[in-house]
Order: C-alpha cells, then sequence, then structure tokens
C-alpha cells in the first residue's frame, strides 16, 4: 500500500493510495481505476535501480570509505571481511537479494 500525492477529485482529500491494485480514496471511498497505470512502473523502477545499485563497482575515493553510485559509505562486512552494499528495504524478494547482494546482512538472514 503505498501513499499517493494526488488528492481525490470528488471530495479533495489528500488521503488517496493504492489498494489492491487501485487508487482508492480514504475518506470517500471513491476508486479511480485509469489512475492505476499511471504508478505501475513506480516499483519496477524503483527494483531496477536498486539493483543496479547492488551490482555497480563500488567507488574508492581517495580517502574515506568506499561508496555505492548514488555516494552512500559502503562499510565492511564483519562476517566475510569484504565490502557489500546492504539493499534498501522492501524493495528487492529474498531470491533477487540473495542474488544480487549474497555477501550482505540481509542476505545472511534469509534462512
Amino acid at each position: 500500500m503505498k501513499t499517493m500525492e494526488d488528492v481525490c477529485e470528488k471530495c479533495g482529500s489528500p488521503n488517496i493510495e493504492e489498494v489492491d491494485g487501485v487508487i482508492t480514496c480514504n475518506f470517500c471511498g471513491t476508486k479511480y481505476p485509469q489512475r492505476s497505470s499511471k504508478y505501475q512502473n513506480f516499483d519496477e523502477e524503483l527494483r531496477e535501480r536498486e539493483i543496479r545499485r547492488l551490482t555497480s563497482p563500488i567507488m574508492c575515493p581517495r580517502f574515506g570509505l568506499p561508496k555505492d553510485i548514488e555516494g552512500n559509505p559502503v562499510r565492511k562486512n564483519t562476517w566475510s571481511g569484504k565490502f557489500s552494499i546492504e539493499p534498501k528495504s522492501r524493495i528487492l524478494n529474498d531470491d533477487e537479494i540473495l542474488k544480487y547482494a549474497g555477501d550482505s546482512k540481509s542476505a545472511s538472514k534469509i534462512g
């Protein structure tokens, strides 16, 4: 369930969410199936960006911690001694975490 930044055309409420794939106003209950297509590719774009971030080479500046392609510091994994990028929560499923971030703490928690 994702909160959208649109307002309901019927009552003007900003409390609009995607429920079961359909944009719905939580105040008056109006459904907007035509708006759903506007947000369908949003999750896919986030997923692709996260996979790109996890699979891109780590940048090593001259001084300081290594960084991922978004400029976030990458810490050394205490278990393996390797630098690993932690996946952001709730974007990838368990199989994708194991495939693209196998050395991460999140991957070690998957049983």
